[in-house]
């Protein structure tokens, strides 16, 4: 397959999943004075189209995914998978930003960890720092003490997220 553009990709996106693209964008940000401006296509889509679109992905290039970042946004969790593809290829890699939202009622998401294996470290982190139940991987702890309380989460802004009683763990 060849290199796509973050335009020809976002376009090739758009006529696969059409109006079940909540948000779809290229971004552009120059990040030195030296060319080319780095673009980034930034999708978003409901959690039943998320391995979809991630598979779809795959067709083109093996995704590298640099991390999943998470945000509290109200009745919400916002999850943003950051990946990129045609790595290797000098200024033709395209970063790929997918944002999923869950609701904090029903905050599941399914692992990614048969696709990319590299991703459980970072689905862990979003289950013990946001509460986002990652349906396929091990309710185990990684980063918070064992005996941390449970329904606690460090991130959350809202009635879960950490209180005076759990000062103690980050000191």
């Amino acid at each position: 397959m060849d290199v796509l553009s973050a335009d020809e990709l976002l376009e090739k996106i758009q006529q696969k999943f059409g109006e079940r693209l909540k948000e779809a964008e290229v971004k552009e940000r120059a990040m030195t004075d030296a060319p080319p401006p780095i673009r980034r296509v930034w999708v978003r889509v409901d959690r039943e189209d998320f391995r979809e679109l991630l598979k779809f992905l795959m067709e083109f290039d093996f995704p590298h995914l640099a991390v999943a970042s998470a945000a509290d946004m109200g009745d919400e969790i916002e999850l943003i998978y950051h990946i990129s593809l045609f790595q290797g290829k000098r200024f033709k890699e395209v970063y790929v930003n997918i944002k999923v939202r869950v609701p904090k009622s029903d905050p599941k998401i399914p692992t990614i960890t048969d696709l990319i294996p590299g991703a459980l470290s970072t689905e862990l982190e979003k289950q013990e720092m946001m509460g986002v139940d990652v349906v396929g991987i091990p309710k185990e702890k990684l980063f918070l003490p064992w005996d941390f309380p449970e329904g606690v989460y460090p991130w959350r802004r809202d009635e879960t997220g950490p209180k005076d009683d759990v000062v103690k763990y980050v000191r």
